[in-house]
């Protein structure tokens, strides 16, 4: 009863790691990495989706505003087990485009305009996050195992 109970719920469930270099060229269009499942009990996934999100925030107190943008998608729909003897291990290869805003488009003109728009994101306190999001579909769980991970541009 209070195995079929922690299954439903995901206690003890699968475990979702992201395995994947943290910083990359700001020229890159492709991120490489394994996922990596581990578990207590055997269960079964269905599918998995990972999604590359940017986090962009700008403005300050009142004026602060946050919008999140989907910068690349990648799903695996074919079903498999993971059993607790080893972990299963699943390679991803994930292609996204990066988003530029008005500043970056202006910075990017030349060498004096790329100083000023500096200066520009100072002022209006503009920044970007860059995460990776796993969500794993396991069979007979109400709750899906998430992971998340940040990833830097040089």
């Amino acid at each position: 009863m209070i195995k079929r109970i922690k299954q439903a719920l995901g206690i003890e469930g699968i475990k979702v790691r992201i395995d994947c270099p943290v910083e990359h060229e700001a020229s890159a269009k492709v991120i490489k990495g394994v996922l990596e499942f581990s578990t207590k009990n055997e269960q079964a996934v269905n599918s998995v989706i990972l999604r590359f999100i940017e986090t962009y925030k700008r403005g300050r107190r009142k004026n602060k505003r946050i919008d999140d943008y989907l910068l690349g998608e990648w799903f695996f729909e074919e079903a498999f087990t993971v059993s607790p003897d080893e972990p299963y291990r699943l390679p991803f290869e994930l292609e996204f485009d990066l988003l530029q805003s008005g500043v970056e488009k202006f910075q990017s003109k030349n060498l004096i305009f790329k100083g000023i728009g500096e200066i520009a994101k100072l002022a209006k306190n503009a920044s970007s996050i860059y995460t990776l999001a796993a969500e794993v579909k396991v069979q007979g769980t109400a709750f899906n195992p998430r992971s998340e991970k940040e990833v830097y541009f040089l």
